[in-house]
């Protein structure tokens, strides 16, 4: 027979775990319509309700994946109202979470999944803004004072999504961490479905070179930018085409890196071997001429000219006038000119 403090220490857990159920599936709902705040206030609740649960089911391996997973839901709601410095904690917290439980499914494939996409999307976030700015006020350097903030704003009705921010470098620097432990288990995941986890694998690796060229680590940056490199290659050379923005960011990012690090560099070779795919990309058919390109489209026709750009100053820079001439003279001249409006939705 159950004491009475076991039996309501029961009753407490399936009330706890309705309420989860309920708010997770409201919030999803509100979240799918774009009722941001609706969906941030569901979560919340869930947030509270599992983070009860586990003092009481610490071992349980399954609330540990509903509190992590809350805690995710909760951080993309606030990125996609744009209040990116607010995301930071509630990823730090389900990566932690979801790093438990890997740990203890050592051989599950499955639980890496979800602790990889967290710190990926955690160190997207430390490329974001780290501060709102409002010169209308003091400045916010909390979490809490910045939240205060936004939700004043959003009773107002005057809270409009992404805002003017700031950062620091060691905002930036944050998101290393993230990223290398992100990487091997991108890389793992990678040799089971290629398909889906390869270019999370390269994606990763090219932040983590971005981030060290741009903090003055050039050395360093080079293996992750050529392994990235090579990804992405490999990808395109199976036809899909999505990948060539990123390989040709790679690329450019590997030429700033081994410049930096004092290594010798085909950039020339590099470019004249993407420009090909890049025109192809970014082509537009007689029908989207009438009706408008997408903005997919739109970003695909900016890298193919950027890489003509570069590569008509790098033929110049050789001596090789004519050529850079002929770039100038043949696509660069007519995108130079071109106005293609482009299509919402």
């Amino acid at each position: 027979m159950e004491t009475p403090m076991a039996g309501w220490g029961f009753g407490r857990e399936r009330a706890l775990q309705r309420s989860f159920e309920q708010a997770h599936r409201a919030g999803g709902q509100a979240l799918q319509e774009g009722r941001l705040p609706q969906a941030e206030s569901y979560f919340d609740e869930a947030v509270l309700a599992t983070q009860e649960l586990v003092g009481l089911r610490m071992n349980d391996l399954e609330v540990r994946r509903w509190v992590a997973t809350s805690l995710a839901n909760q951080a993309e709601v606030l990125r996609r109202m744009g209040a990116n410095p607010e995301t930071e904690e509630p990823l730090i917290q389900a990566s932690t979470w979801f790093r438990s439980i890997a740990e203890a499914t050592p051989d599950s494939a499955e639980a890496k999944i979800p602790l990889a996409m967290t710190l990926l999307q955690l160190a997207k976030t430390y490329r974001g803004q780290e501060h709102y700015i409002d010169f209308t006020r003091s400045p916010m350097l909390t979490v809490d004072a910045m939240r205060a903030y936004r939700l004043e704003k959003l009773q107002a009705g005057t809270w409009g999504g992404s805002m003017a921010g700031s950062y620091s470098p060691e905002w930036r620097e944050r998101g290393e961490d993230p990223l290398l432990e992100a990487i091997p288990l991108f890389g793992e995941l990678s040799m089971l479905d290629a398909g889906q986890f390869a270019p999370l694998y390269a994606l990763a690796l090219n932040l983590l070179g971005d981030l060290y060229v741009n903090s003055e680590r050039a050395r360093e940056a080079v293996a992750p930018l050529q392994e990235a490199e090579s990804v992405y290659q490999q990808l395109v050379a199976r036809g899909d085409s999505r990948h060539l923005e990123l390989l040709a960011d790679t690329r450019s990012l590997l030429s700033q890196a081994q410049a930096g690090a004092g290594m010798p560099a085909d950039r020339v070779g590099a470019l004249e071997e993407l420009i090909p795919h890049l025109r192809a990309q970014a082509h537009v058919s007689a029908e989207e001429w009438r009706t408008g390109v997408t903005m997919s489209k739109a970003n695909a026709r900016d890298a193919h000219r950027q890489a003509l750009e570069e590569l008509a100053d790098l033929y110049k820079a050789q001596g090789r006038e004519a050529e850079s001439r002929a770039i100038w003279d043949g696509d660069l001249g007519v995108m130079m000119v071109e106005s293609l409006p482009i299509r919402r939705g």
